[in-house]
């Protein structure tokens, strides 16, 4: 993988912290950190190892929680926060890096429905309004679908698939993702759905698919 022209696993790490920032997956630790502190770390590859914030690091900080909407938990501790109110902050954090590609793993993992389509969205603004790569890995096919302008589908074994999630839908290509599984993608509804097996037909709160034969009663 190349950035800048340059191999990543031989670029100083110095050139790295200037064009890339990463948000991982799991809970983060934190210790007594406030939000605000916490977020000023992703300027110590402007900042050097003084650490020295200086008007032009307090107002990317002030900025990068404005856009995620965490302005308000500035004062807080990290460890007092909720997990979408969490993640929020550590985007905030990678957006104060100031670089042009951010990259998150499963940023909606532990989140509940609505933050998951809150952060996803949020991400989305990003690439748009600041006209930066962001490249998210998620298991959240539903959301993906309805948020991201390109997919990078891999399967095992099989070659890397590419493209608009309309034009992967459209082709099926998609729906090959899960052939042989009792999930299946319906193309007019836009999202997954359970094929019940003969065993689990009729049991209640198990969703039936026809194909072609009668429900049984």
């Amino acid at each position: 993988m190349l950035l800048q022209g340059q191999d990543v696993r031989q670029a100083p790490i110095e050139m790295l912290s200037r064009h890339l920032a990463v948000v991982l997956t799991g809970r983060h630790a934190a210790a007594n950190l406030k939000v605000e502190e916490l977020v000023a770390l992703g300027r110590i590859p402007h900042t050097g190892w003084t650490g020295r914030l200086r008007p032009v690091d307090q107002e990317a900080i002030t900025q990068a929680l404005t856009q995620t909407g965490a302005a308000y938990l500035r004062g807080r501790l990290v460890h007092e926060l909720s997990d979408g109110q969490r993640q929020k902050v550590f985007i905030a954090r990678a957006l104060a890096q100031e670089t042009e590609l951010l990259i998150l793993d499963e940023p909606t993992a532990h989140l509940d429905l609505p933050n998951r389509y809150l952060i996803m969205q949020l991400l989305r603004e990003v690439a748009h309004k600041q006209h930066k790569a962001v490249l998210v890995v998620t298991h959240d096919l539903d959301i993906a679908i309805e948020t991201a302008d390109v997919f990078w589908l891999m399967r095992c074994g099989a070659p890397l698939l590419s493209g608009s999630p309309e034009d992967l839908i459209l082709s099926g290509e998609l729906a090959s993702l899960f052939e042989g599984s009792q999930l299946y993608f319906d193309r007019l509804q836009g999202s997954m759905r359970f094929q019940a097996s003969a065993a689990q037909r009729g049991f209640p709160g198990i969703p039936w698919r026809s194909s072609g034969s009668a429900k049984p009663s």
